[in-house]
């Protein structure tokens, strides 16, 4: 079935089953009108162009001729991984040492994960931890992934070698980026006057490094020597991620 052309106002138009998965809308449709339709019942392909002013009394939103769309109920869901929001209609960087590799926002998440201190060499040792208060939130919007952690440690145990922070949600993209982060509050560690200790993801795996440094000695890993039962920091990491497959 198909439709040539819709001229005037039309008002509380009944629209069960008028379009069917075969029909093809093809021609213009102006004027202004306000449907009531059944949208499980609207399917096929509509090719054609639409003007004037077309407000529907559904629950489902609104379309405005000069193109926004307001969702009056649920959620604007995209079907398939890897397809998202196009921003390639805005002005991309025009800097000489910049480039725009991708202008579609294509993953947006967030949740929680549970941090975990351990050492890797010789053999990997996990530290026992306080799980009552430790936790960790992500945001991932796009490539982009910071992580919040609250991390506390109950007792070393029989950890040796160089800390690490296990348990991250997403691999980095790759060398050179490894992300960084700040540590905003520490206790239960012990390292030379003037130094600090911040956080670095590793490229590949889900741990996450940690290094004592200074703005005159060179960084150095932050080690089971350095820290003691009780150990306990609060800290933000941001990186990318790659998006192949990673959706």
């Amino acid at each position: 079935m198909a439709l040539t052309r819709i001229l005037g106002s039309f008002k509380d138009a009944i629209l069960t089953n008028v379009v069917s998965s075969s029909a093809q809308i093809a021609s213009d449709i102006s004027g202004s009108f306000v449907a009531k339709a059944d949208k499980s019942a609207i399917s096929g392909s509509i090719v054609g162009g639409v003007s004037g002013s077309a407000t529907s009394t559904g629950s489902f939103g609104r379309v405005e001729a000069a193109g926004d769309v307001e969702l009056k109920a649920g959620n604007l869901i995209i079907g398939t991984g890897g397809k998202g929001i196009d921003f390639s209609a805005q002005t991309a960087t025009s800097e000489a040492n910049a480039s725009a590799d991708s202008e579609v926002l294509d993953h947006y998440e967030e949740g929680t994960w549970t941090p975990f201190v351990l050492t890797t060499l010789p053999t990997p040792q996990n530290a026992t931890m306080n799980t009552n208060d430790t936790k960790g939130t992500y945001v991932r919007i796009g490539r982009k992934v910071c992580l919040h952690a609250y991390v506390a440690m109950s007792s070393k145990a029989s950890m040796d070698g160089a800390i690490h922070i296990g348990g991250r949600p997403f691999v980095s993209d790759g060398n050179p980026n490894y992300g960084g982060g700040a540590v905003a509050y520490a206790v239960g560690y012990s390292v030379s006057s003037g130094q600090a200790i911040s956080v670095c993801g590793v490229v590949s795996g889900t741990n996450i490094y940690m290094h004592v440094w200074s703005g005159t000695t060179a960084i150095a890993s932050l080690t089971d020597g350095d820290i003691e039962d009780g150990f306990m920091t609060i800290w933000e990491l941001n990186y990318n991620v790659d998006n192949e497959g990673a959706y």
